[in-house]
């Protein structure tokens, strides 16, 4: 059987080029010839296609444009000067609630140990697992994802800037959570095992949610410079 497989190796080459000069001799001849149908010798088997080895398209394979980004995803630029009176209105309407403080009371969403929270001032907030900060310890969450009031909402791409918005917090508390029991049992195996453990909390309660800066303009704030969030 290896033998005749190896045999096939060897003459397939000859066997296809055979097959594809004949046929296109053949092709020649019925066009010269009326009322006799034509056909092209791509679409002849050849004896790798018969033996069932692995073959390549005689027709090249042409590549295929890559196609467009759908409209919902392609930037549009508002470049009318009724659009951009209508932005510049908006802005100065947010920044003059900014300026005097009469925006209500905030609502933020932060990223805070690989989960999100929706957070308003003097939320408690129970986080798990293991946390440096001690009780006492008053912290500035950073990773801000969204900040809004009754009637706006800044949101970022995908954080806000850490000019914009500070939002402060204390750790109050850091405890065990209640005992969880983990059983397993393997029937007819004489194999039974019952664990309990306990995860670590921390609690924490949100201060204060304010805007510090006009949303239209940066400020240079020091060692921020190259800074990941």
């Amino acid at each position: 059987m290896a033998g005749i497989r190896g045999l096939t190796h060897c003459l397939v080459p000859t066997v296809n080029t055979f097959l594809q000069k004949t046929c296109a001799n053949f092709t020649s001849i019925c066009k010269l010839q009326p009322g006799v149908p034509t056909f092209s010798p791509r679409f002849l088997p050849t004896l790798t296609s018969v033996a069932g080895l692995r073959t390549h398209s005689v027709a090249k394979r042409t590549a295929q444009p890559f196609p467009k980004a759908p409209p919902h995803q392609q930037n549009v630029v508002d470049t009318s000067q009724e659009e951009l009176e209508i932005i510049e209105d908006v802005i100065s309407k947010v920044n003059h609630q900014i300026a005097n403080k009469s925006h209500g009371r905030l609502f933020a969403v932060v990223q805070l140990f690989n989960r999100q929270w929706k957070i308003t001032p003097e939320d408690v907030l129970v986080v798990e697992g293991y946390w440096p900060p001690n009780i006492g310890d008053t912290i500035r969450l950073e990773k801000v994802l969204l900040v809004g009031s009754s009637d706006f909402s800044l949101v970022g791409m995908p954080l806000l800037r850490p000019d914009l918005v500070n939002i402060q917090a204390t750790v109050i508390e850091k405890r065990l959570s209640h005992t969880h029991t983990h059983f397993k049992k393997k029937m007819r195996k004489q194999y039974q095992r019952i664990n309990f453990y306990r995860h670590q909390h921390t609690m924490i309660r949100i201060n204060s949610i304010e805007l510090t800066s006009c949303i239209n303009e940066r400020k240079d704030i020091e060692g921020l410079d190259g800074r990941v969030f």
